[in-house]
This record gives structure tokens, sequence and C-alpha cells, in this order.
């Protein structure tokens, strides 16, 4: 499945940031009937396609939206459904908030995230 994260935010958007935020991206698939957790049981790719303009992605946003999925099938599966289609640099982000979410990081780790 291919999700275009676009078609879910404000079109000035440049930041995913907040956990309200996050929880709205999580409602707004819901309301579209797309949940991550049905998608995940699947166990087909999920792709998540992160515009361009979209200079940074936080902790809190990421946690409230996929923090869940990485508790649940851990940084590997999670890693090998979902496919974040974006730029190096919010990749990086990604994986540094994966590890946050499973608390595998060190504390400088998760605070510098």
């Amino acid at each position: 499945m291919i999700i275009e994260i676009e078609k879910f935010i404000h079109p000035k958007e440049t930041a995913l940031v907040g956990p309200k935020n996050g929880a709205s991206l999580i409602s707004k698939l819901s309301d579209q009937n797309i949940h991550f957790a049905d998608l995940e049981k699947e166990g087909k790719s999920i792709s998540i396609v992160i515009p361009d303009r979209i200079v940074s992605m936080n902790k809190s946003y990421f946690l409230v939206a996929w923090g869940e999925s990485v508790a649940t099938l851990g940084e590997k599966k999670f890693n090998d459904l979902y496919d974040f289609k974006t730029s190096p640099h919010i990749k990086e982000k990604i994986q540094r908030h994966v590890k946050a979410a499973l608390v595998d990081a060190t504390q400088e780790e998760i605070l510098n995230v």
C-alpha cells in the first residue's frame, strides 16, 4: 500500500511536529479506513510518501503516528514493512525515532533526537 502524506496535511506544512498533528494524521487515515495495524497484519510493504517540502519530523509526531507499530513489530520487522519515501535527512530522523520508540537508545540519543 502507498500512503501519500500530502493528502493528509496542510498544503503549506513544512514540518511534521507535535503529538496533536501525529494524532491528526492517524485520525484522517482512519477516516479513509486506513489502519496501520490492519496493514501490518497483511504483511505487505507499506510505503509512506513524504513530500519534498517537509524538512523535519520530530519525535513526538513520529511516536504518536508509528510508535505503537514499532513497539509491536520491533525494529527489524517495522523497517522491513515500512518504506518511508523521503529525504535522507528525514529517513535518518525516522531511524532515531524508531530507536527511541523501542527505548533501545541511550538517554543522550533520546534527548538529541
